[in-house]
């Protein structure tokens, strides 16, 4: 079907090329094309620049990353020098207790928790200090207490993520009751 409108224009060129448009068009033409030249080196100069911004954001925090994590792994501090076998444990326990304390962000909570976990934080900096004068043949019990200290943070960070939990299910179970009742 190209072929016979090429076939078309081109035995009907002269009858085409008999006719130009007004002097307006031309300058409307002009001007459109000039005014889409200039947005497009903007956008391009706006985009380039975004990209390079970007870049550089992740650079940067990539580099803060790696280097809070060589310092950490670099050099242990010295609790954790004299008790090893406390480190992975500690470890395992923070990311847990980060966990339940991200997932509680996402809600609305009593203030009061905050005060609860930041008395159990003051005990375990206490328990921590006590350590280090507690003879050796005691120590394994300090260190447990350390242990339950983390236990109970994550307790008390589950049952108040469950009863926020529980309540928001309720609110949802009443409200369907609400719209379906007539």
């Amino acid at each position: 079907m190209s072929d016979n409108i090429e076939k078309f224009i081109n035995n009907n060129r002269p009858e085409f090329d008999d006719r130009q448009p007004p002097e307006k068009v031309w300058k409307a033409v002009s001007n459109h094309m000039d005014g889409d030249k200039k947005q497009n080196g903007r956008r391009i100069s706006i985009w380039r620049f975004t990209r390079i911004a970007a870049a550089s954001i992740v650079l940067v925090a990539a580099g803060i990353l790696i280097g809070l994590n060589y310092n950490k792994t670099s050099k242990p501090d010295a609790f954790h020098q004299l008790y090893p076998e406390f480190a992975e444990t500690e470890l395992f326990y923070k990311k847990q207790v980060m966990i339940k304390e991200a997932e509680l962000a996402n809600y609305k909570y009593d203030p009061t928790i905050d005060d609860d976990l930041k008395q159990l934080d003051k005990i375990f900096e206490d328990l921590k200090k006590e350590l280090s004068n507690t003879p050796v043949s005691k120590r394994e019990q300090v260190i447990d207490a350390m242990v339950n200290n983390y236990r109970t943070k994550i307790s008390i960070l589950e049952r108040v993520l469950e009863r926020i939990q529980s309540a928001k299910e309720e609110n949802l179970k009443t409200k369907q009751n609400d719209s379906t009742e007539i």
